[in-house]
């Protein structure tokens, strides 16, 4: 069993199924990427994963806690889905010191070296807005490293 286990997950809303028999297996501290056309059910698959939804049907157990039973959210995670919240007047380090603080585990080297591990700078004074002007991936994936460190 994985640190993530979706077993027959499906969603519906209204008679449309989003979500149909989806079964994962996800080992903490690995990287995964998931590819699928517009509309695929990629969004509403992350929304369920972080309990912003109820599944119509199947578990999503996560480090042996079944969601929305044993626990409502998940007790640990950072996720940008779709569209990241950055603000463009901060540079790269700013912005996710200020995402750090929310929970106060991460300090500044694991920011460093989480910018680092993106192959930028973390001593990069440029803001957000000129530094990820076409690349927001980039930054994304230098959020979602956090505890990964």
């Amino acid at each position: 069993m994985g640190y993530l286990e979706v077993t027959n997950l499906s969603k519906n809303i209204g008679q449309n199924e989003i979500l149909k028999s989806i079964n994962l297996n996800l080992e903490k501290g690995t990287i995964y990427g998931f590819f699928g056309r517009n509309g695929s059910g990629k969004t509403m698959l992350f929304r369920a994963l972080c309990g912003l939804i109820k599944p119509t049907s199947g578990t999503i157990t996560i480090n042996n806690k079944v969601l929305h039973r044993d626990i409502s959210f998940p007790e640990s995670i950072g996720v940008i889905i779709e569209s990241p919240g950055f603000w463009d007047h901060y540079t790269g380090f700013e912005n996710l010191k200020v995402l750090s603080s929310i929970k106060n585990i991460i300090g500044d080297e694991d920011i460093r070296k989480s910018i680092k591990r993106v192959g930028l700078d973390p001593d990069d004074r440029r803001i957000y807005k000129k530094i990820f002007f076409r690349n927001e991936t980039t930054s994304c994936n230098c959020s979602s490293y956090y505890g990964t460190t």
